[in-house]
């Protein structure tokens, strides 16, 4: 009985062995299988991405037609800003013309109510003085209109403001009034 029994543990022990390779075979060949299934996978992956990125640069992101594109905005950029420096230029003219408008408007509303000190054509104006006069004594126009009033207001209290000297410049400006004034009246 005892070899019997050896004999069938014998067996089991075969067999099991047989069974146990037999499973694990079949282990590595279906770990292999889903390696090599996972390697073409990926290979169809890639061969995918390529034919996607081929027919997405051919057909719908043409390289050539997105540079004529770019070249083209940079062109219409380069436009914008030159219509833009015109404008610019155009409205810095029309700026100034409407400054020089205004002023001229504005000085016509203020010189409209000094026609009484401009001249008639025989006695000349306060601000239209001896021409000649003006040039040789005094630097500019303002140092003449200072003096005019200077002796227009003093001239009767002449005394008082100068202690009885005469003003040289006064007296020399009185003078080439008077003569103006007898030359132009006798005219």
């Amino acid at each position: 009985m005892y070899s019997c029994s050896y004999a069938a543990g014998e067996i089991q022990r075969v067999f099991r062995g047989h069974m146990g390779r037999k499973r694990v075979r079949g282990m590595t060949l279906k770990k292999q299988h889903s390696r090599h299934l996972f390697y073409l996978h990926y290979l169809c992956i890639q061969l995918q991405r390529c034919f996607r990125g081929y027919y997405s640069r051919k057909y719908k992101h043409d390289q050539a037609r997105r540079k004529r594109y770019c070249r083209m905005i940079e062109e219409k950029g380069k436009e914008v800003v030159e219509q833009m420096a015109r404008y610019a230029q155009e409205q810095a003219e029309r700026e100034a013309e409407e400054s020089r408008i205004r002023r001229e408007t504005e000085f016509s509303k203020l010189a409209e109510n000094l026609h009484h000190l401009t001249s008639t054509a025989h006695i000349r104006g306060v601000y239209n003085p001896v021409i000649d006069y003006v040039d040789v004594i005094y630097n500019n126009h303002d140092d003449y209109i200072r003096i005019l009033i200077y002796i227009f207001f003093t001239d009767a209290h002449h005394e008082s403001f100068t202690g009885g000297e005469p003003h040289s410049r006064c007296s020399e400006g009185l003078a080439a009034n008077k003569r103006y004034y007898e030359e132009g009246s006798s005219c």
